[in-house]
């Protein structure tokens, strides 16, 4: 996950969620191996909340496990309740969320919703999760760095690729639809971030495959030669010098802080 994500939401903690009293009710959808959720909380904790109710839903057992090791490493540091359940949102019966939530986090997960339909139906049901005065913070991708590599390379490694969904996609769905209509109010930050390339460049390094691999999705591990060359040469062209002779590519992210729409 970047950085800068990361520490965007530590840093904007208190901003985010606002004046609170007592317990803060925070659901996060999907939240992987807690990077995210625990730096939020550790920033809401430097703003002053004393107690977070924190339920994740994260369908897969090994991130749900990675998560809870984190949570037992840092548990002083973060000292809120976290409770972490193998559920898939939104859920149809509604008997895990419903609309009491004071935060609702969705960090780099609008990804793997599939289509821009499903991803605008996942966004309404966090919307609706979120009591009237809560919020919802959606982190994700900027449509600069690796989607124009995505967009380049995938369709030469694969003959096809899926719709890469950028936070510019994001916004255009908010102000669409239902999702227009249940939206009160929005607030786009952008923030700036690189991705280190360093290892990209030597070609005999296998970090340096594994970091092209996870931007685009595909085991470049698995390809020829001449693919390989042509997937580094692209990423370095994305690339430019930074301090201490390391290379890096702009790989900006995008922090939605999103209200619901309180009814007359």
């Amino acid at each position: 996950m970047q950085p800068r994500g990361v520490a965007w939401l530590n840093e904007h903690a208190g901003e985010v969620v606002g004046e609170v009293d007592g317990r803060v009710k925070m659901l996060s959808v999907g939240p992987g191996d807690g990077e995210l959720d625990l730096s939020f909380l550790k920033g809401l904790g430097k703003a002053g909340v004393k107690e977070v109710e924190l339920l994740g839903l994260e369908p897969n057992k090994n991130l749900r496990e990675d998560f809870a090791e984190r949570i037992e490493r840092q548990g002083k540091e973060v000292g809120h309740e976290v409770r972490l359940v193998d559920e898939i949102f939104p859920k149809s019966d509604g008997s895990v969320v419903d609309g009491s939530f004071d935060v609702v986090l969705l960090g780099h997960v609008l990804y793997y919703f599939g289509s821009k339909d499903e991803t605008a139906q996942a966004l309404l049901a966090a919307v609706k999760a979120a009591r009237p005065g809560g919020k919802v913070v959606v982190v994700h991708q900027a449509a600069v760095g690796v989607p124009e590599l995505q967009g380049e390379l995938l369709p030469w490694l694969r003959g096809t690729m899926n719709d890469v969904l950028t936070a510019d996609d994001i916004e255009r769905l908010l102000g669409e639809g239902e999702l227009k209509a249940a939206v009160g109010g929005m607030e786009r930050h952008d923030v700036d971030a690189w991705l280190d390339l360093t290892e990209v460049r030597k070609e005999d390094s296998d970090d340096g495959i594994a970091i092209m691999s996870f931007c685009l999705e595909a085991d470049l591990r698995k390809v020829g030669d001449c693919a390989l060359r042509k997937c580094r040469e692209a990423f370095l062209g994305k690339s430019e010098q930074r301090e201490g002779g390391r290379l890096a590519m702009r790989e900006p992210v995008v922090a939605f802080v999103i209200r619901p729409k309180v009814e007359a």
